[in-house]
């Protein structure tokens, strides 16, 4: 699983624009992504007349090349899973 870091979509674009950008910067067909993942999605708004989101997805990819420049924003990483231990006691709330 690969973790690609600032993609920058604008306010108005879809998820389908995300796996684009993130298949242009992987350098393989949006077809070849597989478990396709919006991990983060921030706003930047530093700029007034240039606010748009900054992503981070995780996807696998068949055959998939990275550019020496972009080592730094395409990272391995692991699936995350997460399991919810039922203890049949139910939590007290107080407040």
């Amino acid at each position: 699983m690969l973790r690609i870091n600032n993609l920058s979509l604008d306010l108005n674009s879809s998820v389908e624009k995300l796996r684009l950008l993130a298949a242009n910067r992987l350098k393989v067909k949006p077809q070849d992504l597989h478990d396709f993942k919006l991990t983060k999605k921030s706003v930047d708004a530093r700029n007034k007349n240039n606010v748009h989101f900054v992503c981070s997805v995780d996807c696998m990819a068949k055959n998939a090349f990275t550019d020496d420049k972009d080592v730094e924003n395409i990272v391995p990483c692991e699936a995350l899973t997460f399991k919810i231990k039922d203890s049949g006691v139910r939590p007290v709330v107080i407040g």
